[in-house]
């Protein structure tokens, strides 16, 4: 692996995570919509019936497709943070700018989970 990680692996990376990080939003978007339970919400009223007006078969299927996507969030910043360790590592020069480039969307992919994870 440490032999095929280049700047354009890493940026690769970080292409597809954005990706998934946008799929999570529209489908935060979606169970938080008007009528919706919301990402934790009850899917039954307090006397235990489903609750009315909403596809519980969707909102299920979103559930589960957010938490796929989260874990393959979590796998690809995995991926990115070894890719940067190898990068830092061969201590090539060319690759100095590509680390530093990576680093800062690193931070700001860090920053943006804190605000969706505050909202």
């Amino acid at each position: 692996m440490a032999s095929t990680v280049t700047r354009e692996y890493a940026l690769r990376l970080l292409q597809q995570r954005e990706e998934k990080e946008q799929q999570i939003s529209t489908i935060i978007a979606t169970l938080n919509g008007p009528g919706m339970p919301g990402e934790f919400g009850s899917l039954v009223d307090p006397q235990g019936f489903p609750i009315s007006g909403v596809d519980l078969y969707q909102v299920r299927t979103l559930r589960r497709t957010l938490h796929g996507l989260r874990l393959d969030c979590q796998q690809l910043t995995n991926e990115i943070e070894r890719s940067l360790q190898v990068l830092l590592a061969r201590g090539e020069s060319q690759d100095a700018e590509s680390v530093h480039q990576v680093r800062q969307e690193q931070a700001a992919h860090r920053a943006r989970t804190n605000v969706q994870s505050q909202g």
